[in-house]
């Protein structure tokens, strides 16, 4: 698949459906993209930072969130915003 076609593809399921998506604080950011890097298609997953200190991932399938939402501690995913 190439750059455009991963592009086009991400963009359709985030318009279609929006995906499945987390917070996760930002300082693990570099650990939560090595792992989605080695674990699941690129073109399935998304990211940007919408606050201070907090990255939201969007994932196409519900099962590649839950997996990792198992990569760090419960306690840095979903923090209330101040």
């Amino acid at each position: 698949m190439t750059p455009i076609e991963k592009f086009e593809y991400r963009q359709t399921w985030l318009r279609k459906h929006g995906g499945h998506s987390c917070t996760l604080h930002s300082d693990l950011e570099n650990q939560a993209l090595e792992w989605c890097r080695k674990n699941i298609k690129p073109e399935t997953f998304h990211r940007y930072t919408d606050w201070p200190y907090q990255v939201t991932w969007l994932f196409e399938h519900e099962d590649d969130l839950k997996a990792f939402m198992l990569v760090c501690e419960p306690r840095f995913y979903n923090q209330e915003k101040i």
